[in-house]
């Protein structure tokens, strides 16, 4: 399939696909016309990719996850990966970190409208 059919049934855009194209995330063949021929399962790969930048993840980690899930032939390591779970364990540490931050900003927003009220009341 052509790349602009890959975007249709990815909803990627044809800029993000050539990106994922250049970073090694998919890839392509050339046919003799100088266009790019991707083959079904790009469709999957791209929305996982899409998943993975959706939890915040950017295309150099991405590349590391899906080497490691995909690219590893070595039995043993084809249904589990430690990087792929190392990744996945950095992510949440980081998302949890956020999570307290958001925590604080909302404890003190919710001070500042307290004050508001108490001063609006008199």
């Amino acid at each position: 399939m052509r790349i602009g059919e890959l975007s249709r049934l990815t909803g990627a855009s044809v800029r993000s696909l050539r990106h994922y194209e250049q970073k090694g995330l998919i890839f392509s063949e050339r046919q003799e016309n100088g266009y790019r021929s991707f083959e079904n399962a790009m469709v999957q790969r791209v929305k996982t990719i899409q998943l993975f930048l959706g939890l915040g993840l950017n295309t150099d980690q991405i590349k590391e996850i899906i080497d490691c899930k995909y690219g590893n032939q070595n039995a043993e390591h084809n249904e589990f990966c430690e990087e792929l779970y190392q990744k996945y364990e950095e992510k949440r540490n980081e998302i949890n970190v956020q999570i307290q931050h958001l925590k604080q900003v909302k404890e003190r927003l919710e001070e500042k409208m307290n004050e508001f009220h108490r001063h609006e009341g008199k």
